[in-house]
């Protein structure tokens, strides 16, 4: 049985895709996708701040065995958006800062970057602890008539398809 969370199990019959997660943490998520999914090439993008470095260094042990396939980028997301070609990407996933302004920005910055056919999603969505989440994916998809899909339960996803 997979445990990639609703938005990514999408993806599961395309091959070699290359992708961004912004918003790392442990690598947790990371480990799961890059075991579940003919990943070719994952950006990880996550600036890890002065009281992360433990995180950093648990990502970097679990996903070790995947290095190849991974280029690690340590800095905001919204400083790096530009090293990324419109439309190259077969997956973005948002599970970076979730305050609301950060969020819509990291939305505004990287849709562009997904190929037609791609994946635009994240994680919080619906989360009482999050709503800024919520709020800047709700304001994206109606500016932009796009259609909103949400794992619900306890998985909080949510995806855009391009």
């Amino acid at each position: 049985m997979s445990n990639l969370r609703p938005a990514l199990k999408q993806l599961i019959n395309k091959h070699d895709l290359m992708g961004i997660e912004i918003g790392v943490w442990r690598g947790s998520y990371a480990l799961i996708y890059l075991k579940e999914l003919d990943i070719e090439k994952v950006f990880l993008i996550d600036p890890y701040e002065d009281e992360e470095k433990k995180q950093m260094k648990h990502a970097h042990l679990q996903l070790k065995s995947y290095e190849n396939k991974i280029e690690w980028i340590k800095v905001r997301s919204a400083d790096v958006a530009n090293k990324f070609n419109d439309g190259s990407l077969d997956f973005v996933y948002i599970d970076g800062n979730h305050q609301y302004e950060f969020v819509l920005k990291d939305i505004i910055l990287y849709y562009p970057k997904v190929k037609e056919g791609g994946l635009l999603s994240g994680h919080d969505y619906g989360k009482s602890r999050w709503p800024g989440v919520t709020k800047a994916v709700d304001e994206f998809c109606k500016k932009n008539s796009l259609k909103l899909n949400y794992g619900g339960g306890k998985k909080f996803d949510w995806w855009i398809w391009k």
